[in-house]
């Protein structure tokens, strides 16, 4: 899983390893031909809480408690 404070788990879908690739200038997606679906069945869980389309309230609220 990618992503971090602030930054959706889905922009490894959208940027990285996914079906498409969005090229810096173009207007729409490209076939990604190194996209990990070809390979296997991939499940992209959208992680933290709070970004994205993640819904919910945290249950922590420090990295000590994260840890």
């Amino acid at each position: 899983m990618n992503g971090g404070p602030g930054c959706s788990s889905l922009e490894g879908l959208l940027q990285e390893n996914g079906p498409f690739l969005w090229q810096w200038g173009t207007a729409q997606p490209m076939p990604n031909p190194y996209a990990w679906n070809t390979l296997a069945n991939v499940l992209w869980v959208e992680q933290p809480v709070g970004t994205g389309f993640s819904q919910g309230k945290p249950s922590i609220h420090d990295e000590n408690e994260l840890a």
